[in-house]
Order: C-alpha cells, then structure tokens, then sequence
C-alpha cells in the first residue's frame, strides 16, 4: 500500500506541473495520451528529510519525459512513437544528489565542490546564517566583510569567532550589497511575510511565453534511428547546477550542447566533471567585440539558448531575449534565476542552499538540537533544471507547429514554493540513513576515456520504451573549453 501511496504522490505532482504550464494558454494542446504514458515506478527511497523529494524528483523528470514525448510526436513522420515512460522514483531521488556519487576513479580523484567554510554558523543574536564561499571572488567577500585574513588552511574556527560578534540580518545585508553571497536562516513565517515570497506567488511554476512571430519552423529531418532531440542545437551559458543540469538532460535525449563560458570566470570543476556529460566546451569572452560577435554568429543556428545569468546581466552584449529573437527567429530563450524576474530580491545572486535558508526550508529540517540543516539533497536545482529543460521542449514544439520565438523562465525561489506546498512528513525520520555509495551500487555508471580518466556517475532515473529513445551520452564530459566555438 505504501509503495502505491508514493506513486500516486508522484503522479499528482506530475500533473500539477502539465496542468500549470497548459493553464497559460501559451501551448497547443498534447495528446492526453502523452501524460498517460508516463509511468512512476519503485517505492519512494526515502531520504532522512521530511520533504517528499523522491516523488518530486520523479514528478519532474517525468514532465520532460512528457514534453520528449510530444515533440516527438511532431517529429517522427510515419516512425515508430515513444510506446511508454517510465521514471524511477529511487533513481530520481539520487539524480538530485546527482554530485555526490561523481567522482574519478581512475585516476582516483574525489570530487567536493564545496570550500571549507562554505556552510552555517551561529551570529550574535543566536540566528544562524549561510555563508557561500565555493567560489574564490565570493569567500574573499565574505572575509573581508568578515575582518578575517584568508590564508592557507583557514579553518572554521576564526570565522565562526568573527560570525559570532555580528548579528545574521546585518551580515546578509553587508556581505550581499559587497557583492558576495549569504543568507540568514529564516522561518517560514517569516518567509510568508517576505515581500520576495508575495512575489512568487504571481508566477507559475515555469513561465512560458510567446516573444514574437515567426513562421513555423521544425528542426531538421528525422531518420532512422532519430532520437527526440536529434539536431536540435543548444546553446548553453549557465554554471552551477540548475543551468548545467537542464542542458545536460537535452543532451541525453540527442540535442547537440554547447557550452560556452569566458575562460576569465572562475567554475567549479567538481561540478562540471558531472555536468558536462553529452557536451562539448568553448571559451568566448563577450568583453572582446570578435568573440561577441561570433557568438551572435552561433546564434543564428541556436535552437534553444539557455542562460543562468542573473535577470538583465547579458542586456549589456546585446543579448536579451528579445535581442536574440530578432538575430534568431524562432529561438527558444530559456532563464534561470534565483529568485526570479519580479520583486525585491529579482537581482539578488543565490544558490539552492541560500534559498533553503531564505524560505524556511533549513529552519523545518532543524535537528533535536534545533540547529537549521539543509536538506540532503539540492532539489531545486536539479528540479529546476529538469523542468527548464521541460518547458524549452514545448516551446520548441510551439515552434514547430505555429511558429514563435519564446521565453521560458524558472527560478529556484519558484521551485522552492513547489516543494515547501509539498508539506512535511507525519512520521518519524530519525531513523532514516542517508543512502551509500554501496546503498546505490546498481544505479551509478562508470565511463572510461573521458579527459579526466574513467569517471562514476549517477545513471538515468528514465527509460523510455522502445529503449532506443531512453536517455544516454553521445559524448564523454569535457573540460572547460576543449573545443572550438562551432557547431558540428
């Protein structure tokens, strides 16, 4: 009975997402026959957190199962239809730990893309805040603001001392407007109250909308042995997590991903290694007009571009949506944000764990010592990610039968509402362990030759049925910038 309950649960968040982004009336209708064809499989693997982040998991992969689905339906011509899928609810909730499994085996190589003092402390006032230093320009911040000298071996200690003599409000606000990244633990209540959550509540879960007319436009001819994303170019310019997982997902389903970054912004390699999977990797640093403008040449071929910036950061190249739906008529603009394109905090840069402290979400996770703890996995970047990549394919669709550029927006603060209106779990999860490499032997994958050496990773939570149209890499991860800035 429980095993149904948690496909169920699945289920319904599933089509809570389909209802949601159907309801704005954006979209040609899909074949009923696409949501009934996706399926949730396996007992919910429970996770020691009282969201239900397996189920959530599943619901939005299945949405881009759905959405993979309808396009190929537009697609195909007279071949054969994606019979089934199939999402696993225990591969789903470690899809979105996603990073904690990846790592070198050969050579052996760990992979933790968090800094030492990346973490919570306790302020003066007895409020905790997160301090996010996993990249070097954000940890040199917060120090600063903090008073403390960043040298070799830093340890905690000294910046808890320095933490404990301000109150959190204050060192949010300080370290934020220095440009650097934190967050005070709030409650939920208090998050409530939040001029930013009122503005949340206006968005649906992902924002689709038409930003001008084209003539109808398919991407290329399929063949035999086509998969549903098969031609279709991506054009990807985000970093950690959310951005680099929504490429990724599109990638596995045939799209050609490229990536492009400036080789003078710092990234956070333990993630990529995961998350270059099915991609290939190109500096261009828009400060120099000729790599401007070969991106512009890039875009004319660009079917999906997705960005990670924060809201009006690549106004400034030329670079809007509404700039790039006149270089490219009918491109399919995606963005993710963090706290989305409206009210007070629209700009503010964040990540999945800040968002969890802003919004309550650490606070309901606190231990018996009532200390704030993150959950055990970053759901709303992954979750995000998946359902960036679920909305950038009905646009594409939108595209293909009326013809369209569209914007596509997500934010991990919008997300975070989705879980948080999930609710809490009526039982006991203390006894709850979190889950081993070894626990999850069966779902982890390992791949030899990539530039790193052999590398594990977690393997697909989907399978489509016939298998020929279930999710795999055409290509092994990649450095930053191991190739050059064409397409292929």
């Amino acid at each position: 009975m429980h095993e149904e309950n948690t496909r169920m649960k699945a289920s319904q968040y599933f089509q809570d997402i389909i209802e949601s982004i159907h309801s704005q009336n954006v979209l040609a209708p899909v074949d009923e026959d696409a949501a009934r064809k996706v399926f949730f499989t396996d007992q919910e693997w429970m996770l020691p957190s009282g969201r239900p982040i397996a189920a959530l998991s599943a619901a939005a992969l299945g949405a881009l199962a759905y959405s993979l689905q309808a396009i190929w339906n537009v697609r195909r011509g007279s071949m054969a239809g994606i019979a089934s899928a199939r999402v696993s609810q225990r591969g789903a909730a470690i899809a979105v730990r996603s990073h904690n499994y990846c790592r070198i085996v050969d050579p052996p190589r760990n992979l933790n893309p968090w800094d030492p003092l990346s973490g919570l402390y306790e302020a003066a006032d007895g409020r905790h805040i997160q301090l996010h230093c996993n990249y070097s320009h954000h940890r040199g911040t917060a120090l600063k603001v903090l008073g403390v000298v960043d040298v070799p071996d830093l340890g905690r200690d000294k910046v808890s001392d320095a933490v404990r003599k301000r109150d959190a409000l204050e060192l949010e606000t300080l370290i934020t407007e220095a440009g650097g990244c934190a967050a005070m633990v709030r409650t939920s209540g208090e998050w409530d109250s939040h001029p930013q959550r009122r503005a949340l509540t206006q968005p649906p879960l992902v924002t689709i909308r038409k930003l001008r007319d084209t003539k109808p436009l398919a991407v290329g001819p399929t063949r035999p042995g086509a998969r549903p994303l098969q031609d279709v170019k991506v054009l990807d310019l985000t970093h950690v997590l959310a951005g680099p997982t929504a490429t990724k997902a599109l990638a596995s389903h045939g799209a050609k991903v490229l990536s492009v970054s400036s080789p003078n912004h710092e990234q956070i390699e333990a993630a990529l290694v995961d998350t270059n999977f099915g991609k290939r990797s190109a500096f261009l640093d828009f400060n120099d007009a000729k790599d401007l403008e070969k991106m512009k040449d890039l875009l004319k071929e660009t079917d999906i571009f997705v960005q990670s910036y924060r809201p009006g950061a690549l106004d400034a190249f030329g670079l809007s949506a509404d700039a790039l739906a006149a270089i490219r008529p009918g491109i399919v603009y995606v963005s993710i944000s963090a706290y989305g394109t409206t009210g007070p905090w629209a700009g503010k840069r964040g990540f999945d764990t800040l968002v969890q402290c802003v919004s309550g979400m650490a606070d309901s996770e606190s231990d018996s010592f009532a200390k704030p703890k993150h959950l055990p996995a970053q759901i709303l970047d992954y979750a995000s990610g998946y359902l960036a990549a679920f909305g950038a394919v009905l646009a594409l669709r939108q595209r293909a039968l009326v013809g369209g550029s569209y914007s596509v927006d997500v934010s991990l603060a919008r997300t975070c509402e989705w879980v948080r209106n999930a609710g809490l779990a009526e039982f006991d999860i203390s006894q709850i362990k979190m889950p081993t490499e070894q626990d999850v032997a069966d779902l982890l994958l390992t791949t030899p030759g990539t530039e790193y050496g052999k590398v594990q990773h977690v393997n697909h939570a989907i399978e489509m049925i016939p298998e020929e149209f279930s999710p795999r890499f055409e290509l092994p991860t990649c450095r930053r910038g191991a190739h050059a800035a064409e397409w292929w």
